[in-house]
C-alpha cells in the first residue's frame, strides 16, 4: 500500500488547492453592489457567477471532507467520495445556468470520475494507476486555477 501514498498525497493536495480556491464561504454575497462577479450575463437565466460558484464549491468541499476522513488504507471510501462528487457534478449541469461556471463542470466531473476509478483499482490491488493519479492531480490544479480565476471577485 506504500506505493499508493505519493499519488494519494498528490491528489489530496490538488483537492485541497481546489477547495482553497472557493474560499471559506463561497455563498457569501459581496457587499459591493454591481461588482462584476455578481452581475448576471445575458443567457445565464438569472444565475450570477457567484451563485453558480457557490453551488459547485459545496460539492467540491463535501468531496474534500470525505477525502480527508478516508484513511490512506481505506481507498474504498476515497473512491466512493470521488464517485459521489463526479455524480453530483454531473447532475448539477442543469442547475448551473451561468455559462462561465458551467464550462468548468465537464472537466471537474471527468477528473473526479477518473480519480474514483483509479482508487477503486488501487483498492483491488492494481497499482498501475498511480501514474494516472499524478496526471489527474496536475489537472485538478489546472482546473482549480481556472475555477479560482472564474469565481474570485
Amino acid at each position: 500500500m506504500n506505493r499508493t501514498l505519493p499519488g494519494l498525497a498528490l491528489t489530496a493536495a490538488a483537492l485541497f488547492t481546489l477547495t482553497g480556491c472557493v474560499g471559506d464561504d463561497p455563498g457569501q454575497s459581496s457587499s459591493g453592489a454591481g461588482s462584476a462577479p455578481t452581475q448576471d450575463a445575458p443567457g445565464d437565466e438569472g444565475q450570477s457567477v457567484e451563485d453558480a460558484c457557490s453551488v459547485v464549491a459545496e460539492t467540491i468541499t463535501a468531496a474534500t471532507a470525505q477525502f480527508e476522513e478516508g484513511a490512506e488504507d481505506d481507498l474504498s471510501s476515497v473512491a466512493e467520495a470521488m464517485a459521489a462528487a463526479a455524480e453530483e457534478l454531473a447532475t448539477m449541469t442543469q442547475e448551473i445556468t451561468n455559462d462561465r461556471v458551467a464550462a468548468l463542470l465537464p472537466d471537474l466531473t471527468q477528473m473526479f470520475g477518473e480519480a474514483a476509478d483509479v482508487f477503486r483499482s488501487l483498492e483491488e490491488g492494481d497499482a498501475s494507476g498511480i501514474e494516472d493519479l499524478e496526471e489527474i492531480g496536475g489537472r485538478f490544479q489546472e482546473t482549480g486555477a481556472a475555477f479560482e480565476e472564474t469565481c474570485t471577485p
